[in-house]
């Protein structure tokens, strides 16, 4: 998902005590993560739209009908739970295949407004992720693409009751999750602008090998990794891009 990570060859940041740049501290961290064999990664890409302005158009009618009045145009970050709910499906696969124990969900402050409103995959609101991961819960969140597990409510595998949010600033994990998806968004976006460079592509290989990769099709593509709207043709750019 889009991550407030600023694009890391943009290097001009500077720590005030170390004076490392950020592009520093993303070779350091992206090495630590290719070199952890006790983690698996997700990441879900989602792409901005509202360009298509007969989608635009139909969305926003459907939208101010559902809602009784005007709305501004819907944005990547309307649909974080989609991309959430994604990603979750995956970790109840790798739940259940290695026989993991009390799970819990941690997310950014997903920031999503002060306004609850809900249609169809849109969710906003200051509840919005707390209520979808409640449906979740105790309903299920459907499978992923190995089509197997898990089907059923994410209490009946493990999960922990409610999701935990937090800030990076101050979770280690959440900050490695970060660098992930920073990473990731970076080699999508320069795939997509046809301006891939020898940086992007190998920090991405490099944190790739700790992607989930049972049931994707090669490797990670669909399982690790998630593309959201699907676009065939990003999608084959991107397989090309890692061979």
């Amino acid at each position: 998902m889009e991550s407030a990570t600023r694009p890391f060859h943009s290097a001009g940041a500077r720590t005030t005590k170390t004076k490392r740049t950020t592009k520093d501290l993303c070779l350091e961290a992206t090495n630590f993560v290719a070199q952890r064999n006790d983690l698996t990664c997700v990441a879900a890409v989602m792409l901005e739209t509202r360009k298509d302005e007969s989608r635009l158009k139909k969305q926003r009618e459907d939208i101010s009908r559902l809602n009784k009045r005007n709305r501004p145009k819907a944005g990547v970050r309307d649909f974080y739970c989609e991309g959430l709910k994604y990603l979750i499906q995956r970790a109840a696969e790798e739940v259940v295949e290695a026989s993991l124990q009390g799970c819990v969900v941690i997310c950014d402050t997903p920031e999503l407004g002060k306004k609850s409103f809900a249609a169809g995959a849109i969710r906003r609101g200051p509840g919005a992720v707390e209520n979808a991961y409640r449906d979740w819960y105790r309903s299920g969140v459907r499978v992923g693409p190995s089509k197997q597990h898990h089907e059923g409510p994410l209490a009946r595998i493990g999960f922990q009751p409610s999701v935990l949010t937090g800030d990076a600033t101050y979770h280690d994990m959440l900050q490695i999750a970060d660098v992930v998806a920073g990473v990731t968004r970076e080699w999508v976006d320069a795939v997509r602008t046809n301006h891939s460079s020898s940086w992007e592509l190998d920090r991405f290989k490099a944190v790739s090998v700790r992607f989930r990769r049972r049931h994707g099709n090669p490797d990670f593509f669909g399982d690790g990794f998630i593309l959201w709207p699907w676009q065939n043709q990003l999608w084959a750019s991107l397989k090309r891009s890692v061979k």
